[in-house]
């Protein structure tokens, strides 16, 4: 049975299911089968029924932040296609209500901004089967409990008021995210989700310097145009990016307990992590080990592996209330996750990592990646899933684990002082479809 669920509906429950399943099956819209296939496709669907209306809903509520928050938090920013589905009454109550969201989303979802659609409901049978195909689907309200319990994709319900407790059981049992909106959070939970999702680049030389290591005194004239950039947030302003600091790094380190910071991965990967040292030694890079498995000088492999693996030990000032704090720092460059020799792989550089990674005795943080040299996507979910069975493998539950997105390239990059404007600019100068493939799958894939 479905937990504790009223004898009536652990019955009739599943039969209905049924019948919403079949509804969506007999209904077909070639227009929309690409998009459904792909995993792209998101549903929002707005309703008179239950509580929306005949409880008095009023279009102060339906402009609260807390519910157009819920909104960006339940759709991933990576859809492509997002219908906005209204019924007769909603529409007649809250007239410009559509609209006015579809410009919202259109703002948040930059890929799906061509293809967000407003409509009003052309038949009951119509909108439960594209709730039911959606990948996501979003209801106001209750009205789609049914086609989210049918989907068995991700369905959340939007509501303002804790349900009774046979509702809850239904969502836990089908996987439907019951999402409460009117409490507005001020803790930054939701940050992580919606910073980035909507601003505009604000050019700020006063803030360049920040931006810089090893000055030496520069001037403004010497720093790089491209560094002089900041990002300031528009619809989510309570989100706004912070810059790391050495002092905020410091407090995040020892309040975590962390005793290791590891980086494995590509180019990019090695280029943060030299950053991240630089917080602390802001005169220079890293330092690389020697490496005793390649100890001949003149192989030419030798500069190429060792310049790519460090460790230091990297020094939190004593505080009033604190004493030093000292906390190991690695780098180990692996283009493609995967243990060869000495490190080489043909033009990719692949050092050994297990190992090092499993065998430190304190709590990690490790920052992973893998995916621009890896070109097949077959290729890269059996790397990414190496990579998580090694990680569960391992059995070190208290460490914390971060595998980075990969970064799409653009044509020319080096003639670029200023970032994209927008989605669009970015999108007409991707570099190839090995590019594309990486934005759409490998990330996506990983998450």
């Amino acid at each position: 049975g479905i937990g504790d669920l009223p004898i009536v509906l652990e019955f009739v429950l599943p039969s209905l299911r049924h019948a919403v399943q079949l509804v969506a099956k007999e209904w077909h819209d070639s227009s929309l089968q690409e998009w459904i296939f792909r995993e792209n496709y998101a549903v929002v669907y707005l309703s008179c029924q239950y509580e929306i209306c005949q409880r008095g809903l009023d279009s102060a509520v339906l402009e609260m932040p807390s519910l157009k928050r819920a909104f960006a938090l339940e759709i991933p920013a990576h859809v492509n296609k997002i219908d906005v589905i209204a019924d007769i009454e909603f529409k007649g109550m809250f007239k410009g209500y559509g609209e006015e969201l579809c410009d919202y989303l259109r703002a948040l979802y930059p890929r799906a901004a061509p293809e967000v659609t407003y409509s009003v409901e052309p038949s009951s049978f119509v909108s439960f089967a594209k709730m039911v195909k959606a990948r996501f689907l979003v209801c106001l309200g209750m009205p789609c409990l049914l086609p989210a319990v049918a989907s068995g994709n991700y369905a959340s319900v939007l509501t303002q008021h804790r349900k009774r407790w046979w509702v809850n059981e239904i969502a836990h049992h089908y996987n439907m995210h019951l999402a409460l909106f009117g409490e507005e959070r001020a803790d930054g939970r939701d940050c992580v989700a919606l910073r980035g999702r909507d601003g505009v680049w604000v050019q700020d030389w006063d803030n360049t310097p920040s931006m810089q290591y090893n000055l030496n005194g520069a001037e403004r004239s010497d720093y790089d145009a491209s560094t002089s950039y900041r990002w300031e947030e528009r619809i989510f302003q309570e989100c706004p990016v912070i810059m790391l600091t050495k002092e905020s790094l410091c407090r995040a380190v020892k309040t975590l307990g962390i005793k290791r910071v590891m980086f494995l991965g590509d180019s990019l990967t090695k280029e943060m992590a030299e950053s991240f040292y630089m917080l602390f030694h802001r005169d220079g890079k890293p330092v690389p080990l020697t490496r005793p498995d390649v100890p001949d000088p003149n192989n030419p492999y030798y500069k190429r592996v060792r310049n790519n693996d460090y460790t230091h030990i990297l020094a939190c000032p004593a505080t009033v209330d604190t004493d030093p704090y000292y906390f190991d720092f690695s780098f180990l460059r692996n283009d493609i996750m995967a243990e060869i020799g000495i490190g080489m792989s043909g033009d990719h550089l692949a050092l050994p990592w297990i190992e090092k990674y499993l065998s430190y005795p304190g709590k990690t943080l490790l920052v992973a990646n893998a995916g621009p040299h890896i070109h097949e996507f077959p290729i890269f979910q059996r790397v990414f899933d190496d990579f998580l069975k090694a990680v569960d493998e391992g059995g070190r539950y208290d460490d914390i684990i971060y595998f980075r997105n990969s970064v799409p390239g653009h044509r020319k990059c080096h003639l670029y002082k200023r970032p994209f404007t927008n989605y669009k600019e970015y999108k007409t100068s991707v570099f190839n479809t090995t590019t594309e493939k990486l934005d759409r799958l490998y990330n996506r894939s990983s998450r």
